[in-house]
């Protein structure tokens, strides 16, 4: 059984190395890198897509993407950054990656339906994540400032 197992696994593993292309091109990442970096920015000004994202993240995003395109810009291929360049560079990505992905998700839009009181008659609401979460922090605020009962 195991010599059947191996013959087969062998089997898989010579068709696909001959199915692999040949001779394909290396990936140009300044050029990859250069569109993904004007799709960010645009993103970041749309006001739309990045909206939940503060200005003290927004100015650590644009820092760590101005550092990737100092980096990428100085050398012509990413095989001859130095080992330090390429940890700055992983750094800056992941920086720029989970600011980005938390403000996307923070300005996801989620509706309810509610019935108005006394009625039977729904309305909608939608708000943000963020939206969401502030409001819930609002209420616990207001809550433990007062205790006995004395709302604003």
């Amino acid at each position: 059984m195991k010599k059947v197992i191996g013959l087969m696994l062998g089997m898989a593993l010579a068709c696909s190395a001959a199915a692999a292309p040949k001779g394909e091109a290396p990936m140009n990442v300044k050029k990859s890198f250069a569109q993904q970096l004007s799709t960010i920015r645009q993103q970041l000004d749309d006001g739309k897509t990045y909206s939940e994202l503060s200005a003290e993240n927004r100015s650590k995003v644009e820092a760590a993407l101005s550092r990737m395109a100092t980096v990428l810009n100085a050398h012509p291929d990413v095989d001859t950054l130095r080992e330090e360049d390429k940890v700055v560079l992983f750094n800056d990505q992941e920086t720029v990656n989970s600011l980005l992905s938390k403000a996307s998700s923070d300005s996801r839009l989620i509706c309810r339906r509610e019935a108005v009181i006394g009625s039977l008659r729904t309305t909608t609401q939608c708000k943000t994540v963020a939206e969401r979460r502030r409001d819930n922090e609002d209420a616990q605020e207001l809550m433990r400032r007062n205790p006995t009962g004395k709302y604003d």
